[in-house]
């Protein structure tokens, strides 16, 4: 009796459709310890389709955190959505958004954030094809608390150039990196020196069209340009200040140059240049003369040879 429930529990896996599991998302937990009331936290969700065919997945939230989160394409953090289309073989990066209610209780807080495929969709392999569905949970702890944080310490600053021509800007790029739990709009002090002495002293506030750096989150604002037209050849010194709320938070420096452009010798220059760019050229002819001024004295030498014997 026993060997007959063996064999029917054989014969029952291999008539069992096979299922193709192509949904995965990244399972390390999420943490956050230090939650300010009305904050609005981001992390990254990334999620990954091995199949050959476009799937479509939807994501959701789960637990006590159910109604905290929303979730954005990166390149659309207005329009919040909940279904989308994964490519074949392909990678979806999305931005969960946690808004942490104002009046919440301090405490811990738990759930998870969840990536599936949509019931009905059909999975195919190469003997048969089911429905399946497939759900991957991602856990989410989150910490309320009153104890306020503030780190932009990661920030980068990125000048276009660190050697300009005469009367070309100077254009630095600032890519915020807030690790704090709270959102920031930082205003930024430039202060530009030659020789010790100031020669640009300007403050930039945070654009009024950005959107401020949510805790957690990395964003790019658009790049801060100072002219430089009438400064004189040499070696200047940036200093960047930034403050929220007249603290200052952070300060980078950095060193570039001015000077002339060089102008090229329009004519020398282009001969030498051309001589650079075809010496394999030129050394080929040379090769070619030199065989056949060699051939040519050589039909001399025969010939007088020759013309001793005639």
């Amino acid at each position: 009796m026993k060997k007959c429930q063996i064999f029917i529990l054989l014969i029952s896996f291999l008539l069992v459709p096979k299922f193709v599991f192509a949904l995965g998302q990244m399972t390390q937990p999420i943490v956050i310890e230090n939650a300010l009331r009305g904050e609005r936290i981001q992390q990254e969700i990334i999620a990954v389709n091995s199949d050959k065919q476009p799937i479509v997945v939807k994501f959701g939230a789960e637990g006590q955190i159910k109604d905290w989160v929303k979730f954005f394409l990166t390149e659309d953090l207005k329009n919040q959505f909940a279904t989308t289309t994964i490519p074949a073989q392909g990678t979806l990066r999305v931005i969960a958004i946690l808004d942490i209610p104002s009046d919440v209780l301090n405490g811990e807080y738990k759930g998870s954030i969840s990536v599936s495929n949509l019931p009905g969709e059909i999975v195919k392999s190469e003997e048969s094809s089911a429905a399946v569905l497939q759900k991957i949970d991602r856990k989410v702890t989150i910490v309320v608390s009153d104890k306020q944080e503030i780190s932009i310490k990661n920030t980068s600053v990125i000048p276009n150039d660190y050697d300009l021509n005469i009367g070309e800007p100077l254009s630095i790029r600032i890519i915020y990196d807030n690790q704090g739990n709270v959102g920031l709009s930082p205003q930024v002090h430039l202060k530009i020196k030659k020789d010790e002495k100031n020669v640009y002293d300007v403050i930039y506030p945070y654009p009024e069209d950005e959107p401020k750096v949510n805790p957690k989150a990395q964003y790019e604002i658009k790049p801060i340009i100072a002219q430089t037209y009438d400064w004189p050849e040499g070696k200047y010194s940036a200093q960047l200040g930034f403050y929220h709320k007249d603290e200052l938070l952070l300060e980078k420096q950095f060193q570039f140059s001015i000077s002339k452009e060089e102008e090229e010798d329009v004519f020398g220059g282009g001969i030498i240049n051309n001589i650079e760019s075809s010496w394999p050229l030129i050394l080929m002819a040379l090769m070619l003369i030199f065989i056949v001024i060699w051939q040519f004295r050589k039909n001399i030498k025969i010939r007088k040879e020759l013309n001793k014997f005639i």
